[in-house]
């Protein structure tokens, strides 16, 4: 296991000249798990680095680079829909395509944006709250929309047809995504 992500910790400890004891109550942390971080023991979850990088209070450089350190992507910040040219275009688009459903999404098939005839479609077949049943509290997905067993996939004509992009695009996902965190 890599020990970049326990070694800028380390340093960022040093740094307020606190003991990792010191250190973990700041954090919310034990010494034990402040201990394990640092020598690579334990690789940290998502949330523990961004709480780590909050409560530090960080930079954004240096936050990125905590990150990183722990094989987490660091995503821009997206900006408001609708303050740009861009989404303003994306929403015309969107809007020429209906009464057909279409849909903007992510590299992750995460929705963007889609315009009313696909949120029709989606209160039409699925009804009630779909997003929350297929998605939980995580973002829109399409293809966990599509491939949840509340979701679309029970109402495809012919669901196999499906498998080859969804296989694609599930591959591509996998090999760009670091490896699952506790």
């Amino acid at each position: 296991m890599s020990s970049a992500f326990g070694q800028r910790l380390a340093r960022h400890r040093q740094a307020l000249g606190e003991s990792q004891l010191a250190f973990g109550q700041r954090l919310g942390l034990s010494q034990k798990q402040v201990s394990q971080f640092e020598r690579g023991l334990v690789a940290p979850s998502l949330s523990t680095v961004q709480r780590l990088c909050n409560k530090l209070e960080l930079a954004e450089f240096q936050a990125e680079s905590l990150l990183l350190s722990a094989g987490y992507s660091v995503q821009p910040p997206r900006p408001r829909p609708g303050t740009n040219a861009v989404d303003q275009a994306t929403r015309q688009l969107l809007a020429r395509h209906e009464p057909f459903p279409a849909v903007v999404v992510d590299l992750q098939q995460n929705l963007i944006e889609s315009n009313q005839a696909f949120a029709r479609l989606l209160d039409r077949e699925l009804g009630g709250d779909y997003w929350a049943t297929t998605c939980g509290t995580g973002p829109r997905n399409l293809l966990r929309l599509g491939l949840h067993p509340a979701g679309m996939f029970p109402k495809m004509r012919d669901p196999v047809a499906w498998c080859p992009l969804t296989s694609a695009v599930c591959g591509a996902k996998l090999a760009t995504t670091p490896q699952s965190r506790h």
